[in-house]
């Protein structure tokens, strides 16, 4: 036998391993998902390990867990064993590259378009071993790629194979136009019409290789893609392009694996049945008769590589919801979060908040991996956030949302910040409390931001240069707050505001606290810069009220004429009768005029004229005479319709000022 008959002969034994890439393996059923995690975490520790020969003990139980149905288990992580075997191949032994290529086909073989996560590293992994000095790992990859180029018909395999049109070795360029004439061949035409002028430009190429062989089997591939007999292809230039509006497809007997695969012969336990959905099998329709999905297949558009594909997958398959046609989606549901974040990074907007909920309630599984990532890239719309809290929790949410937007923090301030928003979250979870401070003290600018820091701060002053309230508040000594330690008004965030009045209000309510915590308000409000505290202006003016010719109220006036900034803040304090005395002379203290915008401090005034004090009687008379010069017909009318003993009270306190 001459060396090149030897050769052949090797090639094609080769070649039939990968016919039925599990025959010879005795199937391993695991019957429980945490036996399919325990199996995956064996293989990928050996796989990730540097013995090779346990190596090839985890892909041979890989095979026959593949065998014997373990797909049928989520926790049995399909994507990350391909992607640790296809890297096993670049070890380049022969033992090593048979088991990975035999479990990377078998993979792929059950698998078909829900394949499409990993065909990229697959096809990658296996190309760059194809020209190996070794025949027998050289075609061990040829082979495997020819083979899951069979199993797997997507535009995606497609697009992996012909990046190698170009490449500068010759195997690899072979491979092109086998793996082409392949599947023009086996895949659907529909399928292959949506880029057939690609596939022809590249084998065109490739018809004037260097290599004989490359340029022989290129002028097959073009002949399956014409539609026209070999034998009128002597060359690309002297033949015109056929004009033909279809091709006939050659007969099966051409494909390279058709000579033994049997497709009768028994098949593995294998409970997954991803279905691959054809135009023809798609018969929703529009009430004007024609197809609701203009006959396309939304698998050619998972996940979409261009902005016309994202455009039509959210139109497809916002109408598959719509519809209720849920059955479409079976055996491509895997790629749906993929293929809605691409879609949406291609600045394509559809109806999201329709359409996620109810693919969320039947695909649980397949959101789980990517619930930041769609949150984030469909800007959380409402239904949609609060699908995923009700399905997988808010921590799991949070923790998520985190994660995925570690190089965007303003993506994650503005699911956040949805998230209270709806009222489905109160406090930042306490795993995630140091990611999100990290993100507010880089500086993030963004929408939400505040709602975000009154989830997160409480108590925790230091990290916005509290550290001396810090410290009162936990009760060590007062006197070694050092006022000036700072030199400038402290550039205080909103959320911080808020947990230092909560905290400082509780203390004013604790008598064993009150003289520190006065102490401590009249000395901090002069470095208080535009800090505003409401609530606290209340609590301090009730003090005022019982407590105004002591040494308390003396400090807790102090502190409130420095935290009093404006009207707004005197008609909160002259809401009832014990207050508005304090808010008349917190007003003359720090020089608040009284405007026609001011009819709710009047109200409050005049509501306050029955009162049985009389101090309150005179300072509600000196409230409302500050608006008797104001021009404005709603004012005066309220004070002209006041009793007649009450207009002359107030004209003499005018008089007498």
């Amino acid at each position: 036998m001459s060396k090149k008959a030897f050769r052949e002969d090797e090639s094609n034994e080769i070649r039939n391993i990968y016919i039925d890439p599990m025959q010879g393996f005795t199937a391993e059923i695991v019957t429980s998902p945490e036996q399919a995690d325990e199996a995956k975490e064996k293989i990928l520790d050996a796989l990730t390990g540097t013995d090779w020969e346990n190596k090839c003990t985890a892909l041979q139980r890989g095979v026959q867990l593949l065998k014997g149905g373990a797909l049928q288990f989520n926790e049995f992580d399909i994507v990350s064993l391909v992607t640790a075997t296809a890297k096993t191949i670049s070890e380049a032994k022969s033992k090593l590259v048979k088991l990975a290529t035999l479990f990377l086909v078998s993979a792929a073989e059950l698998l078909e378009t829900k394949f499409s996560p990993c065909i990229d590293i697959t096809i990658s992994c296996l190309i760059k071993q194809s020209n190996h000095a070794s025949s027998f790992i050289g075609d061990s990859c040829k082979f495997a790629i020819l083979a899951i180029t069979e199993c797997v018909p997507l535009r995606r395999t497609a697009k992996a194979l012909l990046a190698e049109t170009v490449s500068k070795i010759k195997e690899r360029r072979l491979i092109v136009a086998q793996a082409v004439t392949l599947l023009i061949h086996k895949w659907p035409q529909t399928l292959t019409n949506q880029f057939i002028s690609e596939l022809k430009s590249n084998i065109t190429k490739l018809t004037k290789d260097p290599s004989a062989e490359v340029r022989d089997s290129a002028r097959e591939a073009l002949s399956e893609i014409n539609g026209t007999p070999l034998s009128s292809l002597q060359s690309p230039s002297d033949q015109p392009r056929s004009r033909s509006p279809s091709r006939i497809p050659r007969t099966p007997e051409r494909s390279i694996f058709s000579s033994s695969r049997n497709r009768n012969s028994p098949r593995p336990v294998q409970p997954l049945t991803p279905t691959r959905i054809s135009r023809r099998n798609i018969t929703v329709t529009q009430q004007n008769g024609t197809s609701l999905l203009d006959g396309a297949n939304l698998s050619e558009y998972m996940p979409p590589d261009t902005k016309e594909f994202a455009e039509k997958f959210a139109k497809i398959l916002t109408n598959i919801v719509v519809i209720g046609n849920m059955q479409i989606l079976e055996g491509i549901e895997f790629a749906l979060p993929s293929s809605i974040v691409t879609a949406c990074n291609f600045g394509i907007s559809a109806q999201w908040d329709a359409v996620i909920p109810p693919l969320l309630a039947l695909f649980k599984n397949e959101f789980r991996g990517s619930i930041g990532e769609v949150l984030i890239a469909t800007r959380a719309p409402p239904r949609t956030l609060k699908a995923f809290v009700d399905i997988y929790g808010i921590e799991s949410v949070v923790n998520d949302v985190i994660i995925a937007g570690e190089d965007n923090p303003q993506s994650v301030i503005m699911v956040l910040s949805s998230l209270i928003a709806a009222s489905l979250l109160k406090k930042i979870p306490e795993h995630a409390v140091n990611q999100v401070k990290k993100i507010i003290n880089d500086g993030v600018k963004c929408d939400g931001l505040e709602l975000v820091e009154n989830a997160i701060y409480s108590s925790d002053f230091s990290f916005f240069g509290f550290q001396s309230l810090t410290k009162f508040i936990s009760a060590r000594n007062y006197n070694e707050f050092d006022l000036s330690a700072i030199e400038e008004p402290p550039k205080v965030i909103a959320g911080a505001v808020v947990a230092a009045e909560n905290e400082i209000i509780q203390l004013l309510r604790d008598n064993t606290k009150l003289d520190n915590v006065t102490s401590f308000l009249v000395d901090i409000g002069q470095v208080a810069g535009d800090m505003r505290m409401p609530n606290l202006i209340l609590e301090l003016g009730k003090i005022c009220s019982r407590e105004f010719v002591s040494v308390i109220g003396a400090r807790c006036f102090s502190a409130l004429c420095n935290l009093v900034k404006d009207i707004s803040d005197v008609v909160s304090l002259s809401e009832n009768e014990e207050g508005i005395e304090i808010a008349l002379m917190v007003m003359e203290n720090n020089n608040i005029t009284v405007d026609a915008n001011c009819g709710k401090l009047l109200d409050n005034a005049i509501k306050n004229l029955s009162s049985s004090n009389i101090n309150v009687r005179r300072s509600c008379i000196k409230f409302i005479s500050k608006f008797v010069e104001i021009r404005d017909n709603a004012l005066q009318k309220k004070i002209t319709n006041l009793p007649h003993l009450t207009q002359k009270l107030i004209t003499d306190k005018r008089n007498f000022e």
